[in-house]
């Protein structure tokens, strides 16, 4: 089998690591599957019956087809087998290798198991090197080296013809212009390379053609087929193949209605129904269109006793050390068949892959010496739960999060609109002099930058978890790394990005409009305004937690914001507010940065008197930061206690938007 010269490099250094080694082949088995979920409807909360005794079995070497019509229960039935759906859901038998593994799927199938999902779910900001490598250095465990991790990150990108994109990035289909990124293809065999860079002994790709041109769809199958002559247990469902991918398969269970209505090899289900139906194919018709429009028909249930279905299913069903010898005795002479020819074909467009045989990527060793006896996984055996540490974990995620925000946070447009926000605040409330006149000039200056990085903080904050969280809830269920990790990953990135610009736009506000004039004001004033900032933030977060639906959180945002400043001391003096009130006041964190950036200004500060007229605080010239300060209602208070409040605010809705985050709390 010729291998490309590189790869050939790197096998011989990943022979030294067991990490390395061939996945160890997978026969998989269910029957009598059942899965009966709780559905809501209006108020009401039922349990629903998804499937209804079904069984199958999918082995090493074989491309496994689920085909029917849309809630036939296919993707359903993947989420079970790979211990997506909720334990008490799901009855029945499932077997890996004669080994009942409980509750649907257990640790040790799960690390086995690579979910294509039917949604592409990729971070649009990420090259395609970087989607896959980030998620190599998230699933691999610390055993496989960075070089080695290097090495089959850039075999696998050429085995699935994605060298030629590999520094695009993966951008949004809904995008326009360059940010559209990657074609659909190219997405979707980005998606299998995610999964298949742990060299999953089951892959597992749910309605893998959706949404995909007929070419487009032939080439994605046709990766498919050659993962599956290289030794893996390929599982697939889709909806209605074109003729050249139906005869790909190996096996089709084709269900209706979460029933089974044929179980067996594709080049007899055909005659099966004809037998059923009494009926033939019509000519120049695709089967597999065919056999849809006749099992949404009230076919009955295939009988045991029905020749057909006893020979064909009882011999996929069954679970034997001879019928799994015989699987891997398969692999073999498929691949010995097929030769240097088990490649993905393509060309130089780019939808196609590369000439790179892709079982190089999932075989190390000679097929011919491919073990008989059955593998067995011991579903009991405690394994750890994730596959790298929190520390690698807290690393991977923040390269990975900061990578994303470049498309976001900073940005061309936001640049021009932070220089435009300093151009206009410098120039409104340049130079100010050091007198009397100018006094409240400075107050409303203080409190200008509090409403703008207040809006913008809350509002730009609110849309954080909204597009990544179905990516956050996928990785979660594949185990990839703990809430914590995330989250902590996900809140430092983006309160880094955040308060860049802003702090830029103050520190050139702050010599422009000649506030006081010492290295520790500015910084005393610079840590106020990053406090206010960050607090803004994490409202704004919290309300994307609790909120789920964006347009309900864009709607309260403003509303809650608005308040804050309303009591943040500038408009109604913090003396004069209702007392049944004064809790608003309290909660406002306007309130506590508004008088910290106040004391900071004018504390120990004098002012002159204007030559037109009499002073505005006190009786006596030059005017005291103290007299300001009084006039305020002000006095008594310390910029260490309510920059302490600001960073207990902080700490507080970081926690509460975590446990939220953690526990799935919701309002909206």
């Amino acid at each position: 089998m010729e291998r490309n010269d590189d790869w050939e490099m790197g096998v011989g250094e990943a022979d030294e690591d067991q990490q390395l080694a061939p996945p160890a082949p997978i026969l998989l088995q269910w029957r009598g599957l059942c899965y009966t979920p709780w559905v809501t409807t209006g108020r009401s909360r039922t349990k629903k019956a998804v499937l209804h005794d079904v069984g199958s079995a999918a082995g090493p070497g074989e491309l496994c087809a689920l085909m029917g019509p849309s809630g036939s229960g296919k993707t359903s039935l993947l989420s079970c087998l790979a211990g997506f759906a909720r334990p008490g859901d799901v009855s029945g038998t499932i077997l890996v290798n004669n080994v009942q593994v409980a509750g649907g799927a257990g640790a040790a199938l799960r690390r086995r198991v690579g979910f294509v999902f039917q949604e592409d779910l990729l971070l649009s900001a990420l090259t395609v090197h970087e989607t896959v490598n980030f998620a190599a250095a998230l699933a691999l465990p610390p055993s496989v080296r960075p070089q080695q991790r290097k090495q089959r990150v850039t075999a696998l990108l050429a085995a699935l013809g994605l060298s030629h994109c590999s520094d695009n990035i993966v951008g949004s289909p809904t995008a326009s212009g360059g940010a559209r990124g990657i074609s659909g293809g190219e997405r979707k065999r980005v998606a299998i390379a995610s999964v298949m860079v742990t060299r999953p002994s089951l892959l597992m790709a749910d309605e893998a053609t959706t949404g995909l041109d007929a070419t487009t769809a032939l080439s994605t199958m046709q990766v498919l087929r050659t993962l599956a002559n290289a030794g893996l247990t390929v599982m697939v469902s889709i909806h209605q193949p074109q003729t050249r991918i139906f005869n790909l398969f190996d096996h089709l269970l084709l269900l209706n209605q979460g029933r089974t209505v044929f179980n067996g090899p594709p080049s007899s289900a055909v005659p099966y129904f004809e037998r059923c139906l009494g009926s033939r194919l019509p000519s120049q018709t695709n089967a597999a269109d065919w056999l849809l429009d006749v099992c949404v028909q009230d076919l009955a249930q295939p009988k045991p006793k029905d020749e057909l279905l006893e020979d064909d299913s009882e011999a996929w069903a069954v679970g034997t050390s001879e019928r799994f010898a015989a699987m891997l005795s398969g692999i073999a002479q498929r691949r010995r068949s097929s030769g240097s020819t088990a490649v993905i074909g393509g060309s130089s467009n780019g939808e196609g892959a590369s000439s790179v045989d892709i079982a190089a990527v999932v075989e190390e060793g000679e097929a011919a010496d491919a073990p008989t006896s059955l593998f067995a996984i011991d579903a009991s055996s405690s394994e750890p739960k994730f596959a790298t540490g929190f520390l690698t974990q807290l690393s991977v995620l923040l390269q990975r999060c900061n990578k994303q925000q470049r498309g976001s946070s900073l940005t061309a447009v936001t640049a021009i609109q932070a220089a435009g926000q300093a151009l206009l605040t410098s120039v409104l409330w340049a130079r100010m002099p050091t007198t009397d006149a100018f006094i409240e000039e400075r107050l409303s200056l203080l409190f200008f930058l509090l409403i703008a990085i207040g809006n913008v903080a809350v509002n730009s904050s609110v849309a954080t978890f909204s597009s990544e969280r179905p990516l956050l809830l996928r990785e979660r269920q594949k185990g990839l790394y703990r809430m914590s990790a995330y989250f902590l990953a996900k809140t430092l990135t983006d309160g880094v990005n955040t308060v860049l610009l802003p702090i830029s736009v103050a520190l050139c506000v702050y010599w422009a409009a000649n506030l006081k004039p010492t290295a520790a004001a500015m910084f005393t004033m610079l840590s106020g305004f990053t406090l206010s900032l960050l607090v803004a933030q994490s409202m704004g977060l919290a309300l994307s937690l609790v909120i789920t639906e964006t347009r309900y959180a864009l709607v309260l945002a403003p509303t809650v914001t608005l308040y804050s400043l309303i009591a943040g001391g500038f408009y109604v003096r913090l003396d004069r507010f209702p007392h049944w009130l004064t809790w608003l006041s309290r909660l406002s964190f306007a309130r506590y940065a508004y008088t910290g950036l106040v004391l900071n200004e004018f504390r120990g500060t004098t002012f002159t008197c204007a030559l037109d007229g009499h002073p505005a605080y006190g009786s006596t010239c030059p005017v005291t930061g103290e007299s300001v300060i009084a006039a305020q209602a002000m006095s008594g208070e310390t910029i260490a206690f309510n920059y302490g409040i600001l960073l207990v605010f902080q700490a507080g809705l970081r926690f509460a938007s975590y446990l939220c985050l953690r526990f799935n709390i919701q309002v909206l």
